[in-house]
């Protein structure tokens, strides 16, 4: 008897998860988001920053765990350029604005800041549906989730390091408040969307300037066609946050670059402002965007969601009309962010928070396109295709990824064997923020023993055939940096790296002179990132077949010259060239080799 009941109270427990699950399908959307995220942050990213952006973001998180704004220089700083990073006489520190570094932090404190971009992307998961199923109904919702949980854009940029994800998380907190306000208007709602507007102006002021602009004319009309001391008072509310975001921004420059109204990307580069050319600029940057549809496609789609009638309860047309014309100024808006007679400073990523919107449009409009089990076949073959994306994106970013953990273990393979206290390997190349430049991490995490540094100078590879086949290699091509350490008299023994396991030869270690070799990919187009045109991401499969490319050699110090001249460094020189195989797309060896110092 009691078994019997123990066994109906089992399938009652059983029948009633999958009757749940039945009616809330969005939970295994949720968990799809989810599996995927920590899959491409692991197996694609390799949790790893692999660009300098995403690099510079996670070295000011570890700076502000450290308990400051700015970093010591190092004994040599000569040899410890990092790209996006600044260099002054009281210290080094990020070019980038705080907000970010300081959520990533959360992450980096527990050595789990590669979770912290996946943990937001499944909560945009979560608050996205429920605010889509508010606004569209349960169905458009549940499409722009599938849509969304599958798509390399928002799988790429939610996985990564970069400050794009928490900001489409923070419009939709923005847009979530706002809605309801204005249904119901609260003092929570009011807090909440600005504290998510002051986010995003901490870590992307210009999105936050943007985001605001394209808002603060609806929010007038309102306020003055609504005026009452409860609302006066919620916007005071709501400005005195705004205030105390600008407030924290200016006391962090005054802490960094030492002025009130300098910002780090002005001290790296003068030259990286916005300028209001949409004569120059307008049409070319929106055509150069225009490339990236076949990606950003729900461009394509969101249109028709604003014209086709539906038979269904027709969602809140004049929100959905908002998003598109909100998603379409941001864009517009993006169109001034150029430097003076140079092209435009544009990344696809730019655009990134203005997806939730497009993707919710895109959904309504397939919803009022197709019926019945037609529709469910096309999000099927839709979400399938965007897997196909994403694996195929995510090879080649791997490939790359894996020389860049590669250098990560010769640096501490390295600092073993030397047991210095702290040395650098500066690599002379471009500093860069040039997408294929960042994609191969020269710049380790600033904890390690071993640091591999960029210089800003640097060389292409002189021989053009080479450059036409791959068109962007190692930084350092030709170079002659320094390995610098307080043991003049260290020995190196020898290592050969193919695959991220390092494995020691039998050979006697000798002093002084250390070679490292290395190679990039064999694909015609050096760069692979969400955005990137479908044509390419369907190059980025297995290399071809075994393949060497090399260029002359330049003329490098010689051993014995480095150490009559300089008798308590080491020298590196850093030559480069490519060898593929079936398996790996790198393959480069630390070896001592010659003579003394």
């Amino acid at each position: 008897m009691s078994e019997e009941s123990g066994n109906q109270g089992a399938g009652g427990s059983g029948a009633s998860f999958w009757e749940r699950l039945r009616e809330n399908p969005q939970w295994v959307l949720y968990a799809l988001g989810a599996g995927l995220l920590y899959f491409v942050a692991t197996e694609f990213f390799r949790r790893f920053p692999h660009s300098g952006d995403e690099y510079a973001y996670v070295y000011q998180a570890n700076t502000f765990l450290a308990g400051r704004l700015v970093n010591p220089l190092s004994p040599f700083p000569p040899t410890y350029t990092v790209v996006h990073t600044i260099s002054m006489p009281w210290g080094m520190f990020s070019k980038y604005p705080p907000g970010w570094p300081v959520v990533l932090a959360l992450g980096e404190a527990l050595s789990l800041g590669f979770l912290v971009g996946p943990a937001i992307g499944l909560i945009t998961l979560i608050l996205g549906y429920r605010l889509a199923e508010r606004l569209a109904g349960r169905q458009s919702a549940l499409v722009m989730t599938a849509l969304l949980a599958t798509n390399g854009f928002f799988l790429f940029n939610s996985a990564s390091f970069y400050p794009h994800a928490p900001v489409m998380l923070a419009l939709i907190l923005i847009f979530d408040h706002l809605e309801r306000y204005y249904r119901a208007p609260a003092t929570r709602d009011a807090v909440i969307a600005s504290a998510a507007l002051a986010f995003v102006v901490l870590a992307r002021p210009f999105d936050g300037a943007l985001i605001l602009g394209i808002l603060l004319p609806v929010l007038a009309i309102y306020f003055f066609r609504n005026l009452s001391k409860p609302l006066a008072r919620d916007t005071a509310i709501a400005v005195s946050i705004q205030v105390l975001a600008v407030g924290i921004y200016l006391l962090y420059n005054k802490g960094t670059t030492h002025e009130y109204f300098t910002f780090g990307h002005q001290l790296a580069d003068a030259t990286d402002r916005p300028e209001l050319a949409p004569t120059k600029m307008g049409a070319p940057f929106l055509f150069r965007a225009g490339r990236y549809l076949e990606v950003f496609w729900p461009l394509i789609l969101a249109p028709l969601a604003l014209f086709i009638r539906r038979d269904d309860p027709a969602p809140n047309r004049r929100l959905l009309i908002g998003f598109f014309a909100f998603s379409l100024l941001f864009w517009v808006g993006y169109a001034t962010y150029l430097v003076p007679d140079l092209p435009p400073r544009y990344g696809s990523r730019y655009l990134y928070p203005t997806l939730f919107p497009l993707a919710l449009l895109a959904a309504v409009a397939l919803m009022q396109v197709l019926r019945g089990t037609a529709r469910w076949i096309v999000l099927a073959l839709l979400c399938g295709a965007q897997l196909v994306q994403v694996y195929n994106a995510g090879a080649g970013i791997q490939m790359a990824i894996d020389a860049g953990t590669g250098l990560y273990q010769a640096s501490t393979y390295l600092g073993a064997a030397l047991k210095p206290e702290k040395m650098a390997v500066a690599i002379q190349g471009s500093s860069g923020s040039i997408p294929s430049v960042d994609l191969v991490r020269n710049d380790l995490d600033y904890k390690q023993d071993v640091l591999f540094m960029r210089t800003p100078l640097g060389l292409r590879p002189p021989v053009p055939a080479a450059q036409a086949r791959v068109r962007y290699v190692w930084d350092g091509i030709g170079g002659a940096p320094v390995l610098w350490s307080d043991e003049a008299e260290a020995r190196v023994p020898m290592f050969v790296l193919s695959s991220p396991q390092p494995t020691a030869l039998p050979r006697e270690d000798r002093p002084g002179w250390v070679l490292v070799t290395g190679s990039n990919r064999c694909f015609g187009e050096h760069y692979i990132y969400p955005g990137t045109r479908l044509d390419t991401w369907a190059r980025m499969g297995p290399c071809p077949g075994p393949s060497n490319v090399s260029w002359a050699p330049m003329p490098a110090l010689s051993p014995q010259d480095a150490a009559a001249q300089h008798a308590e460094r080491f020298y590196v020189h850093y030559r480069t060239f490519v060898t593929i195989d079936k398996e790996q797309d790198y393959s480069f060896a630390l070896r001592s080799s010659g003579g003394g110092a």
